[in-house]
């Protein structure tokens, strides 16, 4: 039974159109997880472990990426910088920002720049569901706020 209401809810997520989404974060584990989300639901994914990595991929395939969703706390550079930096590069990319709930970096931390450049926020840790319905409103052209 519990597999059958898995896969009713599997079936209510959203899924993408193929998509590309760069997803920017420093830890292995959670990027792969979300990668692999993505793919299953219909996305083509890039993955990044840090900014610096983030902005080599979008100056190739800017063109391509959708959105980004990206860590807040990263070293080598961190959430905040990797955003301005893709924004000057193209002012109407669609950017998810997803932190864990440490004191420095809550939505509520963020400078107010930088929270009016992103169209939602996660917080970690999140359900796939709450990841394929704040990328798909985002993508949809919504802010979809913070889940």
């Amino acid at each position: 039974k519990a597999t059958v209401e898995q896969a009713k809810i599997a079936d209510e997520l959203p899924s993408g159109r193929g998509e590309l989404v760069l997803v920017v974060e420093d830890e292995r584990t959670i990027r792969e997880v979300i990668k692999a989300t993505l793919k299953n639901y219909n996305y083509n994914v890039l993955a990044a472990a840090d900014g610096s990595e983030a902005i080599a991929h979008f100056a190739q395939y800017g063109a391509e990426v959708r959105m980004v969703i990206t860590d807040m706390d990263m070293p080598v550079m961190n959430g905040v910088d990797t955003i301005h930096v893709l924004r000057k590069i193209d002012p109407k990319i669609k950017i998810m920002a997803m932190s864990g709930d440490s004191s420095s970096n809550r939505e509520s931390d963020l400078p107010a720049e930088v929270k009016k450049e992103i169209s939602h926020f996660l917080r970690k840790p999140f359900t796939t569901e709450a990841l394929l319905k704040g990328l798909q409103d985002v993508l949809a052209g919504g802010s979809g706020g913070t889940e």
